[in-house]
């Protein structure tokens, strides 16, 4: 594909046009007439855009869990196709706002799970009234819940590191993406979502491997790792040519019970601190640093525009 070809994408009367760092919105104004607005995008936090961008790869599309902007008509639509979904804040991270709705094996009822603990629901409309009032104007997305690996009925997933950088001393034109890491993320007991900041904690990836049965030797987890290093190297490089100031990604991929890899999130400026819990304690410490000098080298380009 040529890079600097347009990629056109269309959702819910949307037309996406992803060319290089910008992205034109075909939009409508209030008399139907078709205007461009046009946007900038250097390090999107818009996980739609970012959606949008890695769904336009045909090669990619088959490992993004399905998603569209939230509506009651888009979630009474999942709900009736999945037997889970998520509904997720357009921005943020770390887990926060995250809901999981349930579709009840009995009776019809709908189960909304929150931070703040469970609410039941008679049903799936008016559990989707209650998630629009409390949006209030703010954007979210409804997305299919992947059947995630668990142990001990704990959701686990794996985060990869990637920074995209050069060796010491190399020109500007050597630059790739390199993985920096890969650790597994288990959530807290009765949790629904792996992140730190709602208890989730650091796994190392062999263990999630083995002790969900997906691995079995040595030589299997490095086939894994090799697997997923070539999975996440592909997303980085898409991203890449859609955003070409993205220099650092943390995904978040799962692997389901039949062992199809999904990719969940795409970070562009990804928390680290997973890694100190890392097998390698050096490891730590060099993520650390590269971080650390890709982030300044960052800024000072950003200085200069």
């Amino acid at each position: 594909m040529n890079a600097d070809a347009p990629v056109e994408r269309q959702a819910e009367g949307v037309t996406f046009f992803f060319f290089r760092e910008y992205v034109w919105h075909r939009v409508s104004d209030r008399e139907g007439e078709p205007f461009v607005k046009v946007r900038l995008l250097r390090c999107p936090g818009d996980k739609w855009i970012k959606h949008l961008a890695l769904a336009s790869d045909p090669r990619l599309f088959p490992y993004l869990p399905e998603t569209d902007l939230f509506s009651i008509e888009a979630f009474l639509r999942f709900m009736e196709k999945y037997s889970a979904v998520f509904v997720k804040p357009v921005l943020g991270g770390g887990g926060r706002g995250v809901i999981r709705a349930e579709r009840s094996t009995e009776g019809g009822g709908c189960l909304l799970r929150t931070p703040q603990g469970d609410m039941p629901f008679p049903d799936e409309h008016n559990a989707a009234l209650w998630l629009k009032t409390k949006s209030r104007g703010r954007r979210y997305l409804v997305q299919q819940a992947v059947d995630l690996l668990r142990w001990r009925d704990r959701p686990i997933d794996i985060r990869v590191l990637l920074h995209f950088d050069s060796p010491e001393h190399s020109s500007a034109a050597k630059k790739r993406w390199r993985v920096l890491g890969m650790i597994g993320k288990i959530a807290a007991p009765g949790a629904y979502v792996t992140n730190r900041r709602r208890g989730g904690r650091a796994v190392p990836l062999f263990r999630v491997l083995k002790v969900t049965g997906v691995a079995a030797s040595e030589l299997e987890v490095a086939e894994w790792e090799r697997r997923l290093a070539a999975f996440s190297l592909l997303v980085a490089e898409t991203l890449k040519l859609r955003f070409p100031r993205i220099e650092e990604l943390g995904l978040d991929i799962a692997v389901d019970t039949t062992r199809r890899i999904w990719l969940l999130e795409a970070n562009t400026r990804p928390r680290f601190q997973l890694f100190r819990h890392h097998p390698d304690p050096r490891l730590y410490a060099a993520i650390s640093a590269a971080t650390r000098k890709l982030r300044a080298r960052h800024r000072s380009d950003i200085m200069r525009l």
